[in-house]
């Protein structure tokens, strides 16, 4: 992530711990602050990369356009309210619904020529 030196002066890295053991990472909070600077946010796969699978074996990604569901679980609204969400109940809402979902729909949001 890029970030301007104005943008920087504007925000606080910071997570929240909950008395429940749940945690809200600066990850996720920096993302609500960029929301709240009206900050622009691009997502997608900008460069070819090989994830290791094991120490021989690698799968490669390349750039793409963010399919459909991948586009309405990154954009900064949705994002915006499953934060805000996860910080009034205390618990990573988002982060429990993108692992369901990739768990049982693994191809979904994937790019499909």
């Amino acid at each position: 992530m890029m970030l301007t030196r104005d943008t920087l002066e504007n925000v606080k890295f910071r997570c929240i711990e909950f008395k429940n053991g749940e945690v809200i990472f600066e990850d996720n909070l920096l993302e609500m602050d960029l929301f709240r600077l009206g900050s622009r946010i691009k997502k997608g796969f900008f460069f070819a990369i090989s994830h290791y699978i094991s120490e021989n074996e690698a799968k490669s990604v390349n750039p793409q356009p963010l399919g459909l569901f991948r586009s309405i679980t990154t954009s900064r609204f949705v994002r915006y309210i499953l934060i805000s969400a996860s910080i009034i109940l205390k618990h990573d809402i988002s982060g429990r619904l993108s692992r369901l979902v990739y768990k049982f729909l693994p191809e979904v949001g994937s790019h499909k020529k």
